[in-house]
């Protein structure tokens, strides 16, 4: 599996765009998730990694991101700030957790999966 690696951030913030088909995609600083089969790796010294999704504007239209992956019980819905989505990892990973992002404007709604790792350095790793 291709994968976007992210080193040294202990918030990696991706930013929505509309791709030329009008599909949702996300991308960080270091590049396009789409180019990285839409996993994303992070790792960080720290002891929890933020993934941060950035609400976004195409053309005339604002978009709000929001996310969620399931847990033990059911599914987790980050949390919303101002104008992104965030959640905080504080487990070693040693699988890649799906995660849906979905991006609302008015009632459009476009939805992306996307696989992410947190390895936070300063933490304990997962049950398998």
């Amino acid at each position: 599996m291709s994968y976007l690696l992210v080193s040294n951030e202990s918030t990696v913030e991706l930013t929505g765009h509309l791709d030329v088909n009008g599909r949702l995609q996300l991308s960080h600083a270091d590049g396009d998730l789409s180019d990285h089969s839409n996993a994303l790796q992070a790792e960080d010294p720290g002891g929890t990694i933020r993934i941060k999704l950035n609400d976004f504007t195409d053309g005339s239209s604002t978009w709000t991101l929001n996310a969620s992956h399931d847990g033990a019980v059911g599914p987790i819905a980050w949390n919303r700030g101002a104008d992104h989505a965030y959640y905080d990892f504080s487990e070693y990973m040693s699988n890649f957790l799906e995660v849906k992002a979905t991006a609302n404007e008015g009632a459009t709604e476009k939805e992306k999966i996307i696989d992410i790792k947190t390895k936070p350095e300063g933490s304990l790793p997962d049950e398998q």
